[in-house]
């Protein structure tokens, strides 16, 4: 089975990986893959994507998984419009702030030195502070909280709606129409 990370972003705690996992069988005519958003503790991540089952695994949560054909993978076929998708949304599946991210396809091998470079980012950050710098009151804190999570909560609904668009896009798979002359697609 072989495994390609094509896209991974971090926080302090966790990482959101898209992966493609492809097994040696397959049709005739294409290379079936799974591409699959996944989100695991950092300290898990090396041991969790270099273990047999990924996909199956209590310490990974599956955020979302797509059937894709491998054979084609250009931007406008299924598999490069799914990974566009899912790499457009890789950081709103973050709990904190992102503090390393990757966009470009790595092995399972390049891990260790993500790693090592996530744990940079996290010690160089910036602490929490506790309390609000005295220029800030508190009522207009709280009014620019409140219209941060309203404006949240309306992304995270337009996301669901592209999201169930995309699922109906994908699944419709009907074939292109005939043109005069030529044959009927062979189904």
């Amino acid at each position: 089975m072989s495994r390609t990370i094509h896209a991974i972003a971090s926080d302090a705690t966790h990482s959101v990986v898209v992966l493609s996992t492809a097994s040696s069988g397959g049709g005739q005519w294409e290379t079936p893959v799974k591409l699959s958003t996944l989100r695991l503790k950092n300290e898990d991540l090396a041991d969790v994507l270099q273990a047999k089952r990924v996909l199956g695994n209590s310490r990974v949560e599956v955020l979302e998984s797509w059937k894709v054909n491998a054979a084609n993978q250009g931007p406008r076929s299924k598999f490069g419009k799914t990974l566009a998708a899912m790499r457009a949304e890789l950081d709103s599946h973050l709990a904190g702030s992102k503090v390393a991210g990757q966009l470009e396809p790595m092995a399972i091998d390049g891990l260790p030195a993500y790693l090592a470079s996530v744990r940079c980012a996290c010690l160089t950050a910036l602490p929490v502070v506790d309390e609000l710098p005295p220029h800030v009151d508190a009522t207009t804190f709280m009014a620019r909280l409140t219209k941060a999570e309203a404006e949240n909560a309306q992304l995270r609904t337009e996301r669901e709606q592209l999201k169930g668009a995309l699922a109906g896009v994908l699944a419709s798979g009907e074939p292109a129409p005939a043109t005069p002359g030529s044959k009927a697609p062979r189904l």
